[in-house]
């Protein structure tokens, strides 16, 4: 209780000592002052956002070499498969398993084709 009339008088002393102070413009120079601060400021934040927009430009880029091995390995996974199926089928063997396999290989090297082809428009929307 005797806090909360602690806060009130103070308040009201520091209202009645600095509240004309308050209504009062600001010297120039302090406007000058806080007006080259906000111009720092936007300008540092600039700054920033480029510095992350290169910085997200080159993990993508990174991204995308990384794709373009997965592609590559995918690819050669699928040829792979295809001549073991071949192989089976000239041997008078079964392919069915090694059939799904390989359907289940393509499927993902769609889902590959898919995934480069997004890193690639965020490259382009840089």
């Amino acid at each position: 209780m005797w806090q909360a009339h602690l806060h009130d008088h103070t308040r009201a002393a520091l209202r009645a000592q600095y509240g004309p102070i308050l209504n009062e413009p600001l010297p120039d120079r302090w406007c000058e002052l806080i007006q080259h601060l906000n111009e720092n400021e936007r300008s540092s934040a600039r700054a920033r956002r480029a510095w992350l927009r290169a910085d997200s430009l080159t993990l993508a880029r990174q991204h995308l070499a990384e794709a373009d091995r997965h592609l590559a390995e995918g690819r050669q996974r699928v040829a792979d498969q295809r001549v073991r199926i071949a192989r089976l089928e000239r041997g008078g063997l079964d392919t069915p398993q090694s059939n799904r396999f390989l359907g289940l290989l393509e499927q993902t090297l769609a889902l590959m084709v898919a995934h480069r082809e997004m890193i690639t428009n965020e490259i382009c929307d840089h």
